[in-house]
């Protein structure tokens, strides 16, 4: 009697443990998609607010007339202003 309530409580604890290991695992990866998912949303949110940040009159004067005047140096630091604003590691414009 004392060998088989052995056995049964080893098939319980080995349930027990590959339950408690499958539910760790899944949480895991749940845990790791859903900040995946977080930080992708807020980047495209700074990405999507980067208009805002930028005075678009300075960029269009800039696009007709690409030389080092003034308007070419605040376009980066309405960039850098903007980047220091939202935490973000670089912001850049591209075509």
């Amino acid at each position: 009697m004392n060998r088989l309530s052995t056995k049964i409580g080893f098939v319980l604890l080995t349930g027990m443990i590959i339950t408690l290991i499958g539910s760790l695992l899944l949480m895991y990866i749940s845990t790791n998609d859903t900040v995946e998912k977080t930080i992708a949303m807020s980047s495209l949110d700074i990405a999507s607010n980067l208009p805002q940040g930028i005075n678009p009159t300075s960029y269009a004067d800039f696009l007709s007339n690409q030389s080092e005047t003034s308007t070419y140096w605040e376009i980066p630091e309405q960039l850098d202003d903007y980047r220091q604003k939202t935490g973000a590691l670089c912001i850049y414009i591209g075509d």
